[in-house]
């Protein structure tokens, strides 16, 4: 394992700067984590999504879009409103851009 993936929670907390952020953020981009049914802690969880984003960003990409059909699905059935699904999104994105990982 590189030190990149090695480290790939320590470059995404560093990008946040706010309280309150750095508290959220971590949460929503573990509750995707949970989605993908990656075992183990957080640090754990995106040492191997980063792992297997970087063998096949197409499968990261894919896991990203059924991530959001499942979570507009909540939306209508009344368990989330709408505009949390962006916050799970952008905690994601900034976790794979720190990572020096691109999703379309």
């Amino acid at each position: 394992m590189s030190t990149i993936e090695q480290d790939a929670m320590s470059a995404f907390m560093y990008a946040l700067k706010a309280p309150e952020t750095k508290r959220q953020y971590p949460q929503r981009f573990k509750t995707f984590l949970d989605f993908l049914q990656l075992e183990g802690p957080l640090e754990q969880q995106a040492k191997e999504f980063l792992s297997k984003a970087r063998l096949s960003p197409q499968w990261a990409e894919n896991m990203l879009m059924k991530f959001i059909v499942f979570q507009l699905e909540r939306v209508k059935s009344g368990k989330i409103v709408e505009s949390i699904i962006r916050n799970y999104i952008k905690a994601t994105k900034l976790f794979c851009q720190m990572n020096d990982l691109s999703l379309n």
